[in-house]
């Protein structure tokens, strides 16, 4: 898929596509998981510190 038609189909602009191209890159699927998991289990430990 062109590069052109991604932005249209994400409803994307250049700067997004290519910083998300910088993070996740080189990734495998099941990295990007991982690391969304990870993330996702981040954020709710840093909203409830002493849970």
């Amino acid at each position: 898929m062109p590069i052109t038609e991604c932005y249209h189909k994400f409803d994307i602009g250049k700067t997004i596509f290519y910083k998300w191209q910088d993070k996740y890159g080189c990734m495998e699927n099941s990295d990007i998981k991982c690391l969304k998991k990870l993330e996702a289990e981040n954020r709710k430990l840093c909203k409830h510190p002493h849970s």
